[in-house]
């Protein structure tokens, strides 16, 4: 029995060292790896001088073996189970972008991309700079623009995570 538990500590221990926190350019990540060659990944940007109800911080991360990437505000911008028009654009690409309509989160602070998100973390620049416009509930138009500078790092990372296919 001692044995087993001094396994079962050394395991912990050594998943616990794999863990790894860092920065990448804009982007703060965390990575937890897991046995099976996958993990979690989470990264973040921030939007230093977003006001109120624009978008104030961008998530890209592998869960449960899921690609999602959304954003976020420190007002509120809907109620869940709804949707909002978001605009996303690399700025300096040439051509005209289409709104689409992301899922709004349970508190109403984030908006969740569309479902696969690995084409649209494929699709992101770095560098550089990607511009947020989303409308809320009320129709009103909040925009940030997000430097992307480091953006191949958390790409990778999150790729690796889970598994995506090349």
């Amino acid at each position: 029995m001692r044995m087993l538990a001094t396994a079962f500590s050394i395991a912990l221990a050594s998943a616990a060292a794999q863990a790894e926190s860092g920065r990448s350019g804009a982007w703060t990540y965390n990575s937890e790896p897991d046995s099976n060659g996958g993990g979690m990944v989470t990264a973040l940007a921030s939007a230093p001088g977003a006001s109120f109800n624009d978008p104030s911080y961008a998530v890209a991360r592998c869960l449960g073996g899921r690609t999602e990437f959304f954003v976020g505000t420190s007002g509120g911008w809907g109620l869940s189970g709804r949707t909002l028009e978001v605009l996303a654009r690399v700025e300096g690409a040439p051509g005209a972008q289409t709104p689409m309509r992301w899922d709004v989160s349970s508190n109403g602070k984030a908006v969740f991309a569309p479902e696969p998100a690995d084409a649209l973390l494929r699709s992101l620049p770095d560098p550089g700079r990607l511009r947020f416009a989303v409308r809320d509930g009320r129709g009103e138009s909040h925009e940030t623009v997000f430097d992307m500078t480091g953006f191949a790092e958390i790409r990778r990372r999150i790729a690796e995570a889970c598994r995506w296919a090349p």
